[in-house]
């Protein structure tokens, strides 16, 4: 993990031109300039919340960041191959990072904070 690919820049309170940013993300696409780093985890400053004060928030992401880098099972959301859209990988990096924010918060409710303003926490022991 000592790579220069592994370098990370992190922003919290981020806004999108001066307008709130109701979301957060990891970004394999880096960021420019003084904090230069080839990922980018941006935690919004939303209309109503913000999202920096919700640790769930930033540990999904940042098990974003770790499992792009160490697994690369991900390739976007939008990502395309030879057989058409491939959005497995996205959808299991988004349980992994679900459940491992929760496992690290010993808590199984993901985002009391930030999902509320999305219309509910999910909770992890509802297996229905």
């Amino acid at each position: 993990m000592s790579g220069p690919s592994w370098k990370l820049t992190a922003v919290a309170n981020m806004q999108q031109n001066g307008a709130p940013l109701d979301n957060a993300f990891f970004s394999p696409q880096g960021v420019q300039g003084d904090f230069a780093a080839p990922n980018l985890i941006g935690i919004g400053q939303g209309t109503t919340f913000d999202f920096a004060e919700d640790s769930d928030v930033f540990i999904h992401e940042f098990t974003h960041y770790v499992s792009h880098n160490a697994v690369g099972f991900n390739q976007g959301q939008t990502y395309a191959n030879e057989y058409g859209l491939h959005a497995w990988g996205g959808a299991i990096d988004e349980g992994v990072s679900d459940y491992f924010a929760c496992t690290e918060n010993g808590d199984p409710v993901l985002g009391e904070g930030s999902l509320a303003l999305l219309g509910g926490a999910r909770d992890l022991s509802d297996t229905s």
